[in-house]
């Protein structure tokens, strides 16, 4: 039964190991960005060829995870006969992404073919990762992805550095994914297999597999222009460049952001997600609160991470990353103004797509594309990875608006109430702001990161802005 108290407890579990698992991360990003050979331009060329594969995998999902865990949530039971008829779906889709994807790499980019092909790869296995996670997931059993995440980055970690520091070819940064992602299927599986007797196999049930199909449409747009949103600027980047050291630049405040973002909110939304979808059939009034206490959260979080990155982010971008990376501190400081309409739009498409409005969905974010490919071309030739980051700020500003005005009517009955909390934390995120700028001439930037969390919430705490009543359900 999903509950306020199971679902604040998977949260906090999987949150926890997720911030776990994204300092790794960044710590890891922080050191190889620093110590490839080729600096800037290397870093640029990793990530491109990682966005272009996801890109193209597209075609290997089309939403389909989406329609899954919904169902599945709705009926735990069941979760065995919607993976098995799903994995069955794909198959046919990860060959039809390869041939795009590594046709595509050697027609266009013959250079970094062998990179991509690689990479398409290390994507397909994540995938499948995901859907076995998925299962865990509609049944509320987080904790097991908690130790999977971790795993599969310790792995990564080792064997990226360890190739660094042998060769420094960032080939074998793609075979240290590849690796860990393994174990990390492997893990997982045993733990379906063993812990949950769920035996996962490709099968063409005929029923399901129909049921499955006809969800697709409405979930794939929304898998569509996700994966376009999250891949098409570093890739439209590279192709306005003259090199790759522009996406190398704009990787720094991309990878800030993308590990707050994949921590935080998708750690809360992968707990919330099936509440959504159960509360929606069950208790209006229960899904508006369960939605209200997740939108403050984020809220508290994310604005006072923007601000606190305004005042210091030259401090620390000059602290932790070589010269030749000085050019990021702009558009980082833009982009890190995206992070609260980021992370609200993960509470608000959610609740679309769990009400079964996920086509409106699909239609705020496809804004957002027109918007972000619209802004790009028009920007990036003129001034490069500054304007990249205005096009992603402003488009994840559409996409928050339009998702706000879809649920609307819905959320009604507490706007006043998130309103006035969006009040509260945007004083006391200014209050800190002062107090940053004021005490930035006597102490270095990482006691002032301290100092302005503690003046942060306490000017919430002062002003009521911390909901005592979810505090208490977390604990």
């Amino acid at each position: 039964m999903h509950t306020a108290r199971s679902i604040a407890r998977n949260s906090i579990f999987f949150t926890g190991a997720l911030v776990i698992q994204r300092i790794i991360s960044s710590v890891y990003f922080w050191y190889y960005s620093n110590n490839l050979p080729g600096g800037a331009e290397d870093l640029g060329r990793l990530q491109f060829v990682l966005s272009y594969a996801t890109l193209f995998f597209i075609i290997g999902d089309l939403g389909l995870y989406l329609v899954f865990v919904r169902e599945a949530s709705k009926k735990p039971v069941e979760a065995m006969r919607y993976i098995n008829a799903a994995f069955a779906i794909k198959i046919p889709l990860f060959i039809i992404a390869g041939i795009a994807t590594i046709g595509s790499a050697r027609i266009f980019h013959a250079n970094t073919s062998g990179l991509i092909t690689l990479a398409f790869i290390w994507v397909v296995l994540d995938n499948i990762a995901l859907f076995l996670y998925g299962a865990l997931r509609a049944l509320q059993k987080l904790q097991y992805e908690s130790i999977g995440v971790l795993i599969s980055q310790l792995v990564t970690v080792l064997i990226g550095v360890v190739s660094i520091q042998l060769s420094g070819d960032i080939r074998f940064l793609i075979y240290a994914l590849l690796v860990a992602t393994i174990i990390n299927i492997a893990f997982v599986s045993f733990v379906l297999l063993k812990k949950f007797r769920l035996r996962i196999y490709p099968c063409y049930d005929s029923a399901t597999v129909k049921f499955l199909l006809k969800s697709i449409p409405s979930f794939a747009a929304v898998a569509i222009v996700v994966k376009i949103l999250n891949t098409i600027d570093i890739v439209l980047l590279r192709q306005f460049s003259a090199d790759y050291r522009a996406v190398g630049l704009y990787s720094v405040p991309l990878k800030i952001v993308t590990a707050l973002s994949l921590t935080l909110p998708t750690a809360l939304m992968g707990a919330i997600y099936p509440a959504f979808s159960h509360l929606h059939e069950k208790s209006e009034e229960g899904l508006r609160t369960i939605f209200r206490y997740t939108f403050e959260y984020l809220l508290a979080i994310s604005i006072p991470l923007s601000v606190g990155f305004f005042a210091l982010g030259d401090e620390i971008l000059r602290a932790l990353f070589r010269d030749e990376y000085s050019p990021a501190i702009i558009p980082s400081k833009i982009i890190l103004f995206s992070l609260p309409f980021i992370f609200l739009a993960f509470p608000t498409g959610n609740l679309l797509n769990a009400i079964n409005r996920q086509k409106r969905t699909a239609i705020s974010r496809a804004f957002g594309i027109i918007a972000l490919i619209g802004l790009d071309i028009f920007l990036i030739p003129s001034f490069g990875v500054v304007g990249a980051a205005v096009a992603l700020l402003a488009t994840h500003i559409l996409i928050f608006a339009s998702d706000a005005y879809f649920i609307r009517e819905r959320i009604a009955v507490i706007g006043g109430a998130l309103a006035r909390h969006a009040a509260k934390v945007i004083l006391s995120s200014i209050i800190m702001y002062a107090a940053l700028e004021f005490l930035s001439p006597y102490a270095q930037w990482y006691f002032l990161i301290l100092l302005g969390c503690v003046v942060y919430f306490v000017a919430l705490f002062i002003f009521r802005g911390i909901n005592l009543k979810f505090l208490r359900h977390l604990l």
